[in-house]
């Protein structure tokens, strides 16, 4: 496995069938054995940078992870862990990298579009929360899509025979494993995987019947969550690129607001 030419593939796939940008942003790609210490030596977002700090050592239990460099002039990172790359194989490496570089150029399209020198102000925007969730429903869009087309690409018909299964797969994994990003983060994860497993393989599953109904929501007491969730998830679908999102951000960072 050469790590060099996976990055090297995944950039030529980024740049030609996620988006296309006039010019390649300041952005490093490194896979490294330590995710922590790589981190430090880059220069961040007074944010991301508390957040590390906090995190230390932890953050090597990470995939990989995308730090903001703090202005234009300076380099961002995405960095995976030589681990995971190991422990997780090919496919799934291709899916975390392209879903890092999609949080990486939805940060950057973000500040520009606020017209931004100095990064930190994108973390103190009214509307970043709706940003945050959206770019993590995105990212993971992008990064399912890629893990999956590469993983079937010689057996494509596996999945439409794995698809109830992969389905499954989808709601166990909200009802039993929890971040410490919250339950909306985790949302949006799920969301953003049912969503890619019904563009590759279309069928008649419904979001609300086919996961809402089937998840468990037993810590909320609000009894109109699932019609909530539900169109938080149509929104989605209808805002999936950034220059739609955009437009409708404040509509969106409503519909979070009611989660609460």
């Amino acid at each position: 496995m050469n790590l060099n030419n996976i990055i090297k593939d995944e950039v030529l796939y980024f740049y030609k069938h996620v988006h296309v940008y006039e010019k390649i942003r300041n952005i490093e790609i490194i896979i490294a054995e330590d995710i922590y210490k790589t981190i430090l030596k880059y220069e961040m977002c007074d944010t991301l940078k508390e957040e590390v700090l906090d995190s230390k050592t932890s953050l090597n239990n990470l995939n990989g992870t995308f730090i903001f460099a703090p202005s234009i002039d300076k380099k961002s990172l995405v960095v995976l862990s030589k681990n995971s790359v190991i422990e997780r194989g090919i496919s799934q490496t291709r899916g975390t990298l392209i879903h890092e570089l999609t949080h990486a150029h939805d940060h950057y399209d973000f500040a520009n579009y606020l017209q931004l020198t100095d990064y930190n102000e994108l973390y103190e925007n009214e509307n970043y929360t709706a940003f945050f969730f959206w770019t993590e429903f995105h990212a993971r869009c992008q990064g399912q899509k890629r893990f999956l087309k590469d993983y079937y690409s010689r057996q494509w018909k596996n999945l439409k025979k794995q698809k109830k299964e992969l389905l499954d797969g989808i709601i166990y994994s909200f009802n039993n494993f929890q971040s410490d990003k919250g339950r909306v983060y985790d949302f949006m994860q799920s969301a953003g995987r049912f969503y890619t497993l019904l563009e590759l393989c279309p069928g008649k599953e419904n979001f609300k019947t086919d996961f809402l109904l089937k998840i468990n929501l037993s810590d909320s007491n609000d009894d109109k969550i699932i019609d909530k969730l539900y169109n938080i998830y149509n929104f989605l679908c209808n805002n999936l690129e950034f220059e739609q999102f955009i437009l409708n951000i404040e509509i969106f960072n409503e519909l979070i607001n009611m989660l609460h």
